[in-house]
């Protein structure tokens, strides 16, 4: 398939979304789409995750476990947020009742 060829008749966008979106995560298209990323799939995931919580149980037995130091850091991989560099989200600040009454059209 090339590109150039849709839309033709004998083949319509929708060819061209079931082509793509069935393409296999070691494909060269999703490759060259998601570089390093594409070679993470499901079995890689939890073959990390396996291993992740491995080194949690060897860590519970010991000393620095015992006391709850020293925690594991995960293996780094492709979506799963490591919480490094986080932002605050939510929180409280007060809020004036003239401004909360007028912004409330009270």
């Amino acid at each position: 398939m090339r590109l150039r060829w849709f839309p033709a008749p004998d083949y319509t966008w929708g060819d061209l979304v079931a082509f793509v979106s069935g393409l296999d995560h070691s494909s060269a298209s999703v490759r060259a789409e998601l570089g390093e990323d594409a070679m993470w799939g499901l079995q890689e995931q939890l073959l990390a995750l396996n291993a992740d919580y491995l080194r949690i149980l060897i860590w519970q037995r010991t000393p620095d476990g015992q006391k709850g130091r020293k925690f594991p850091k995960p293996i780094k991989r492709p979506g799963v947020d490591d919480g490094v560099d986080r932002k605050k989200i939510g929180g409280t600040t007060k809020v004036p009742a003239e401004e909360l009454a007028k912004l409330l059209g009270v």
